[in-house]
């Protein structure tokens, strides 16, 4: 499986997302719970903005890549049910 990381505007933000080849396209179960781990893996950085330890501005790429992160969770698991 090949990886390359680009930069996406989201929300007026540039956050980094992973794409991946077309051969990882042929497991969309596996990729699913890649990007679940990827999403869980910031869990901590979301409980401290909501804890104060974080300011809107600090947490705005965060959020934005959460999003992207589940956008694409959400768009996988959709083709994944049409198959």
């Amino acid at each position: 499986m090949v990886k390359t990381q680009t930069l996406r505007k989201i929300n007026g933000v540039f956050v980094p997302v992973i794409d991946e080849t077309e051969e990882a396209l042929e497991m969309p179960e596996e990729q699913i719970q890649t990007l679940k781990q990827q999403l869980a893996e910031s869990d901590y950085k979301a409980i401290k903005y909501a804890e104060g330890w974080y300011s809107a501005e600090e947490y705005a790429p965060i959020k934005a890549q959460r999003q992207a992160l589940r956008y694409k969770i959400n768009e996988l698991e959709r083709e994944n049910e049409q198959r």
